[in-house]
C-alpha cells in the first residue's frame, strides 16, 4: 500500500453536489448520478478561475446515519463566480492519510478504497475526505485508462 500522512492545506472547491445515502446499492448509484452530472455538464470546462485541470471528489457532512455530501469539481483561487446549478465549498485544512494507485477506473479506485477500509493502522476522523484525480483527468478517454488518483482520507 502506497501512502503518507499529510497536512492537507485547505482550499476553495466549485463543482456539482449530491446528498449520498450510505445504503451500498444506493450509495454506487446516486454517485454514478452524480458522476454523469458532472460530466454531461462539462463542469470541468465551464468553471472560471480554476486553479487547475485537476478533478476533486470531496465527501464531507458526514451524518450518524453514515449519509454524506459528495462534491465533484475543481479547486478554483476566486468563489465570486458560481456557474448556475453549480456549489462552491471551503475545504478547511486538515490531517490526512494520502493513498495512491495507478490503473485502469473505476478497478483502481474500488481496490484502493478496499484497501482504505480494511486499513486498521489508523481511525479516521470521518471529516473530510476527498479522491483527487491528476491533471490529465480532463482527458477522459485517456485519464480512464492510465489513471493515478489519489484517496485523502482525514485521521484523528
Amino acid at each position: 500500500m502506497n501512502y503518507e500522512i499529510i497536512d492537507s492545506n485547505s482550499f476553495d472547491i466549485i463543482g456539482v453536489e449530491m446528498r449520498v445515502s450510505n445504503v451500498p446499492e444506493n450509495a454506487a448509484n446516486d454517485m454514478s448520478t452524480l458522476w454523469g452530472k458532472f460530466m454531461v455538464r462539462d463542469i470541468i470546462n465551464i468553471l472560471p478561475n480554476k486553479v487547475s485541470t485537476e478533478v476533486y471528489c470531496v465527501y464531507m457532512d458526514y451524518a450518524n446515519d453514515g449519509s454524506f455530501t459528495a462534491v465533484i469539481g475543481c479547486r478554483v483561487n476566486s468563489i465570486e463566480q458560481i456557474p448556475k446549478g453549480c456549489v462552491a465549498k471551503h475545504i478547511p485544512e486538515f490531517k490526512s492519510k494520502c493513498y495512491k494507485t495507478s490503473g485502469k477506473l473505476p478497478d483502481c479506485l474500488i481496490e484502493l478504497w478496499k484497501e482504505v477500509r480494511m486499513d486498521n493502522t489508523i481511525e479516521r476522523a470521518y471529516f473530510i475526505d476527498y479522491e483527487k484525480f491528476g491533471e490529465r483527468a480532463g482527458d477522459i478517454d485517456f485519464y480512464i485508462e492510465n489513471a493515478e488518483p489519489e484517496i485523502h482520507v482525514s485521521i484523528k
